[in-house]
C-alpha cells in the first residue's frame, strides 16, 4: 500500500475528465504533509508510471498532471487522452 492510495482513490471516484486541486486540498485527501520536494520542484508531480513513485498513483488509473503552479500551490490532474 502506497501512502498515496488515497489520492488515486479520490481521483478514481472523479465523473469530471479533469481535477483542479491545491497542495492543501491533496493533503487533506492523503493525511499527511506533502514533501518539501512537492513544493519546490515541478519534477515531483511528472507523469512516470515507476510503482515505487508517487506519480504512480494517479498514472496507474489514467490521470495525469498538467499545469503545475508551484507559486500557487496548485496542480491540475487530468485523465490522459489514450485512457
Amino acid at each position: 500500500m502506497s501512502k498515496y492510495d488515497k489520492l488515486r482513490d479520490f481521483l478514481n471516484k472523479q465523473t469530471n475528465s479533469s481535477q483542479k486541486m491545491t497542495f492543501s486540498e491533496i493533503e487533506e485527501i492523503l493525511g499527511i504533509p506533502l514533501p518539501i520536494s512537492a513544493y519546490k520542484y515541478q519534477q515531483w508531480w511528472g507523469n512516470a508510471p515507476i510503482p515505487s513513485r508517487q506519480s504512480h498513483a494517479w498514472v496507474s488509473i489514467g490521470w495525469e498532471t498538467e499545469g503545475i503552479d508551484l507559486a500557487g500551490k496548485k496542480v491540475t490532474f487530468r485523465q490522459a487522452k489514450n485512457s
